[in-house]
């Protein structure tokens, strides 16, 4: 399995050792990964394309510990493949990336065994209780901030109060499947907000989102929604988690001018896009139609704000735009993704949650921006012979390879009422050179959804997680009070969804928050069942917290140690 390509002289020692997550999500069943009765590993360096294998090798039976002698090199990849006992396929998954190693230097990579095809269990605090709408960020090291998301349930009548916003960060590392509670909390409990890393500053801003929502029961109508008069103080307000020190913010050691944004309105379930000079938009965030109102008709939520991160000539805190930066349409539980950088500027293209105008519209970063001299929204136009009609609310949108982008399901405005889910509403969306559009319907969604979760590790494959769906009580169909339990797999190069060989069955998952980490695998984090069942309703209830690593990771028929090498 070595490389056939000519590499450097230079050999040096590589050490790998490896811990197990539980592969059994039950506390007094054994870890699986205990049952494995070989492990192979394979190095593989990426600098080559494709990636060629440059060293591999067998753990003896009981052992954590391997070294291998690899060439020298800024961008290698070690995957762990562990086989049971009489088995020929693999059951449990490991993978580290961007190891460099170098001459007289000692290097070693831990890793811990994910269950593969299955759900593994992170270790959580025993104080740490399960959350509904939090956030997910990356941070450079590979490790994951998860902030805020509501812990509390109470039953009012015939609707449910999710309350209980949460202060708390969580640190995640997917190379230990740890989880640990940051050293202080944030300056204000939110949930229903967005987070995103900014690179330049090491910073993670945070923005938006309330204090509670609602959940109307059993309704024929669209159950979420929030009342503006409760929505508190942080949906104009924004924290910062520095990861260079690994805490938030206190507003007492204050980087910027104001912990407040430009526009005095309750943003919930905003958009933030990082723009190339390391500003970063927010949209939306308004009223959406739903069980106790109509769309939003604020004309304040046509405004983007535009956080500038404090440099040394310019103060931070979002920017007095003046207007400047106004959209063509009011847009609420929409997506926002990149397209692309061009002659060094960003364009962001956002889908959906709209009552009328383009279903689609990109932004176009300004080289001013920092000065003043704002960007524009341009609606975006689809490409002769195409059409899309829907004005879908609450779905994802997933960016792939060679400009495309996935869209699953949602609910769509139809004449101001957001209608049942369909599993009909599955999409590729391209993106010419001329930023105009195409798409492209996917079949075998099985069941509509909306508030899931999509996330792509390689721009290839995409996993779909659970959702809220709707019941049906003969002809009529109405709004399920419950999640789906159910797992989806889409692979680009087939353009077709797909259930995943599972060796778990799907937890019923929906309100989660989602990341494919650096080992490739699926975090997950938080999410309910029902708001009954989920949260504090009567009793609190631990962290969810799992790592799911599909079977597309090592496809079938690759079942050797060259497996990554997709």
């Amino acid at each position: 399995l070595l490389s056939c390509h000519e590499v450097s002289e230079e050999y040096v020692d590589l050490g790998v050792q490896l811990s197990a997550l539980e592969s059994v999500c039950d506390p007094e069943a054994d870890p699986q990964a205990n049952a494995i009765a070989k492990a192979y590993v394979a190095v593989a360096d990426r600098s080559y394309d494709p990636p060629e294998v440059v060293a591999d090798g067998v753990f003896k039976s009981g052992s954590s510990k391997l070294s291998l002698t690899v060439p020298e090199g800024g961008d290698l990849e070690v995957t762990v493949l562990g086989y049971l006992e009489g088995e020929n396929e693999p059951a449990i998954f490991a993978r580290s990336k961007h190891i460099a190693v170098e001459k007289d230097h000692k290097t070693s990579v831990d890793m811990t065994l994910n269950k593969l095809g299955g759900y593994s269990c992170l270790a959580t605090p025993s104080s740490a209780p399960n959350v509904m709408f939090p956030t997910l960020t990356e941070l450079p090291d590979g490790t994951v901030l998860m902030a805020g998301g509501y812990t509390k349930a109470l039953d009012d009548g015939g609707r449910w109060e999710i309350y209980g916003a949460s202060n708390r960060a969580y640190i995640i590392d997917p190379s230990t499947g740890e989880v640990t509670q940051t050293s202080n909390l944030m300056n204000s409990a939110r949930g229903a907000h967005s987070a995103i890393f900014l690179p330049r500053e090491q910073l993670v801003l945070l923005v938006g989102g309330s204090e509670r929502l609602y959940f109307e029961k059993d309704s024929s109508d669209f159950p979420f929604y929030f009342e503006k008069n409760k929505v508190g103080a942080v949906g104009s307000t924004y924290e910062l988690f520095d990861t260079t020190t690994g805490e938030l913010i206190p507003y007492g050691a204050w980087p910027d001018e104001d912990y407040r944004m430009s526009i005095s309105i309750g943003r919930v379930f905003p958009t933030t896009s990082l723009n190339n000079d390391g500003t970063v938009l927010v949209t939306g965030g308004g009223l959406w139609p739903s069980a106790a109102g109509t769309f939003e008709t604020d004309s304040d939520y046509l405004q983007a704000e535009l956080y500038r991160p404090r440099q040394s000539n310019y103060p931070g805190g979002f920017m007095d735009t003046n207007g400047a930066l106004t959209m063509n349409t009011i847009r609420t539980g929409h997506q926002a993704a990149l397209i692309e950088t061009k002659n060094s500027l960003a364009y962001t293209m956002f889908w959906g949650g709209q009552q009328e105008g383009p279903v689609a519209e990109y932004y176009q970063e300004s080289s001013g921006q920092l000065d003043g001299n704002f960007g524009m929204f341009v609606p975006m136009e689809f490409q002769e012979g195409q059409n899309y009609n829907k004005k879908p609310y609450f779905h994802t949108l997933t960016p792939l390879a060679s400009r495309r982008f996935l869209v699953i399901g949602g609910v769509n405005n139809s004449n101001g009422d957001l209608k049942i889910p369909s599993a009909s509403d599955s999409w590729i969306i391209t993106v010419n050179s001329e930023l105009k559009l195409a798409v492209e319907k996917i079949s075998d969604l099985g069941t509509g959804r909306y508030m899931h979760t999509t996330v792509s590790h390689d721009g290839q494959h995409a996993t779909v997680v659970g959702g809220f769906s709707y019941d049906v009580d003969g002809e009529d169909k109405y709004f399920s009070n419950s999640s789906i339990a159910d797992v989806k797999v889409f692979d680009l190069a087939s353009k077709k969804l797909a259930n995943p060989d599972l060796d778990d069955a799907p937890p019923a998952l929906a309100g989660q928050a989602a990341l494919a980490t650096s080992n490739d695998c699926v975090l997950l984090m938080g999410g309910i069942d029902s708001p009954e069942f989920g949260l504090d309703f009567t009793d609190p209830i631990g962290l969810y917290a799992r790592s799911y690593c599909p079977k597309i990771l090592c496809p079938s028929g690759l079942w050797d140690t060259t497996c990554y090498v997709q």
